[in-house]
């Protein structure tokens, strides 16, 4: 994991001597001691507990400006840096902060390196969910130490791509997740005829280092926050104590009823250049008045899974395994503090317990409190 930082004003000598120093007294009273074997003016490598190292190298001359061009092109990094251009074309040094674990930690994503570990069965280092987290935090005190030490006009954080001001920097490095490791990259579709309110989308850049694929969601006439706010909360169920992956299908939403997204689970497509992915729907948005056509009003079945098989009983195999896919989907729910709510469509009568087969009442996903 690596961050550039571009430095203001023209350093004609490196700083990373002094740097060095305060870097490691506050990594130690934090308790990660980090120790310098070595270094020379312009790099230096630490070392610190669970075979973390820390690299800082000083660059005397200006980041080559095409590898900004990605994150420049985002409406996100416009709306945190205006002047990000600006800050990029009159930088004239800069230094580069890459946190690893063992050895392997910077080649594993070269050709071979990586398949040669999954041939051996072994574990890859630093790819666990609490390596990639204590990365984030070793990175981010660096970089706040880094910042508070000597002026600095732009962090780009590579993993994301990115881009901070010192100030706004601080402020993100305080959410759990959020901007910082997952960039919601917008997009624009024409809206749909007779419609006039604009269509946004996010795909995002950064969920499948904590989920192992990326978020698209899909665009609908609601401001962008509400769609990053649903694909934030995807990520946080997943990887909460007891977390999992809300299953292809299943819809979750928050308490309140305010807001509801199906999830849908989407194998890569070559000709649109898209990976697997995880696809949420916004179906309804209470805040914004917005209802999708299948979305239509619900309720909720009292007794929850219960009462679904006082409903529909237990006489067929249809209804059985409907039933325990239902009670699987509450223990998972349950697992993280969350609850299921089961719902039918308020068009259609209840179907009585002499029936058989299966009610057509749908789980109401993974209500969390997140």
């Amino acid at each position: 994991m690596q961050t550039a930082i571009l430095l203001e004003g023209n350093f004609t000598s490196s700083p990373l001597p002094g740097l060095i120093k305060q870097l490691q007294t506050v990594f130690n009273r934090l308790g990660i001691p980090l120790t310098c074997p070595g270094m020379s003016s312009t790099y230096v490598q630490m070392f610190g507990p669970n075979d973390l190292q820390v690299t800082i190298e000083f660059m005397a001359g200006p980041a080559d400006h095409g590898v900004f061009a990605g994150t420049l092109g985002s409406p996100i990094s416009t709306m945190l840096v205006p002047d990000a251009t600006d800050r990029i074309r009159r930088h004239k040094s800069h230094l580069l902060v890459y946190v690893q674990h063992g050895v392997f930690g910077g080649v594993m994503g070269e050709k071979g390196i990586s398949s040669l570990f999954n041939e051996l069965g072994m574990h890859q280092p630093g790819h666990s969910l609490a390596e990639f987290l204590e990365r984030i935090k070793i990175l981010s005190i660096a970089c706040e130490t880094i910042c508070a030490e000597m002026p600095a006009s732009l962090i780009h954080w590579t993993q994301s791509n990115m881009v901070f001001s010192s100030t706004n920097f601080t402020t993100v490095v305080g959410e759990p997740i959020g901007p910082l490791t997952v960039h919601p990259c917008l997009y624009g579709p024409e809206p749909p005829p007779g419609v006039a309110k604009q269509y946004v989308g996010i795909h995002t850049l950064g969920a499948a280092d904590y989920i192992g694929r990326e978020i698209h969601v899909e665009a609908a006439p609601v401001p962008w926050t509400e769609l990053y706010a649903g694909a934030l909360s995807f990520i946080k169920i997943a990887i909460e104590k007891n977390g999992y992956i809300i299953p292809d299908g299943d819809i979750f939403g928050v308490e309140g009823d305010s807001v509801s997204f199906r999830v849908r689970h989407v194998g890569a497509n070559a000709e649109q250049g898209l990976p697997d992915h995880y696809q949420l729907t916004l179906r309804y948005s209470r805040e914004h008045g917005y209802t999708t056509q299948d979305a239509k009003r619900r309720l909720t079945v009292p007794g929850g899974v219960n009462g679904v098989e006082r409903l529909i009983g237990t006489a067929t195999p249809e209804a059985r395994a409907e039933l325990r896919k239902m009670r699987e989907s509450e223990a998972l729910a349950e697992g993280i503090g969350g609850r299921l709510i089961v719902t039918r469509p308020a068009d259609e009568p209840p179907q009585g317990p002499g029936r058989t087969g299966n009610a057509r009442i749908v789980p109401f996903g993974k209500r969390t409190r997140l």
